[in-house]
């Protein structure tokens, strides 16, 4: 990740009541998005890289971020904080309990008692329910007392609905080592699945299953690989892998896919000039405007 800074003209820190802000926190650093619901548009994107952030140290990262960019502390017409939670699941509506929630979760796999639960409706009746760091969620609120989070895979179902209203497609999400596909077709949810990998191979071989197990296949199904680009031109160590990108994704299963031509598109939303150079990496940032 590299800092960056791209302001449209348009862009008025005075005027930050009246837009949106996106936020996307990760363990490398923070990407945002400033959005203009008068124009449908996106009117600014900044990153920051920072040391990997780890749990009691979200304070630090938040206050950098502030120094950095005052102008994220100002008061916004509402605030989207997108947290890609590695702890997550699907319900149906009709089975969800929200005095429930915790007890599901902790089915899943271990987290902290001071973590926060969140869920985002996927559909009118399916749920995604997932935990968010509570030392994150604490950071948070001294700058933007009151936002929303949102999982960057709930954004991208939505984008996948839009991009497969016909024939069925694939989003593959790729970023830290996880990986989620996210299949649609004809308006609907059809599978997500999300798991940690470090092989392009595996990535393939999952894809190839859940096909399968649709009866769809590679080479009429396609296919859009997302995530942030690879944050490091070194070579790796002999001996270690290489850490998994979407790029490196991309390279294998497009052998075998064919691509979404064209430019991601967010649907009913426009893009500054100044902002084309970044909308094609930052899809799951982006997205998050799709999102209640």
């Amino acid at each position: 990740m590299q800092e960056r800074q791209l302001l449209d003209e348009t862009f008025d820190p005075q005027r930050c009541g009246s837009y949106q802000l996106l936020l996307q926190p990760g363990r490398l650093g923070f990407r945002l998005a400033v959005h203009d619901p008068l124009r449908n548009q996106f009117i600014a994107f900044a990153s920051l890289p920072l040391q990997e952030a780890s749990e009691g140290r979200w304070h630090e990262a938040i206050a950098k971020l502030q120094a950095a960019y005052p102008w994220v502390a100002r008061s916004f017409r509402n605030v989207r904080i997108g947290w890609r939670s590695h702890l997550f699941t699907l319900l149906p509506q009709a089975l969800f309990i929200e005095a429930e929630a915790k007890r599901v979760l902790q089915a899943m796999g271990a987290f902290y008692d001071c973590d926060a639960i969140y869920y985002n409706r996927l559909t009118a009746d399916a749920l995604m329910l997932f935990t968010v760091p509570g030392d994150l969620v604490n950071a948070l609120q001294p700058i933007q007392p009151q936002f929303s989070i949102i999982h960057p895979d709930a954004s991208l179902h939505l984008l996948a609905l839009s991009l497969f209203r016909r024939s069925a497609g694939l989003v593959v999400h790729v970023a830290e080592g996880v990986v989620t596909l996210i299949l649609a077709g004809q308006g609907r949810l059809l599978a997500l699945l999300s798991f940690k990998t470090q092989a392009e191979t595996n990535v393939l071989y999952r894809m190839v299953a859940l096909l399968k197990a649709h009866g769809l296949t590679p080479n009429t199904t396609p296919c859009l690989t997302v995530g942030p680009p690879s944050t490091t031109g070194k070579s790796t160590p002999l001996g270690q892998q290489h850490p998994l990108s979407a790029a490196t994704v991309a390279a294998l299963i497009e052998q075998y896919f064919p691509r979404v031509s064209g430019k991601v598109a967010i649907p009913g939303h426009s893009f500054s000039y100044l902002l084309e150079s970044v909308r094609e990496e930052n899809p799951a940032l982006f997205a998050t405007i799709l999102c209640e």
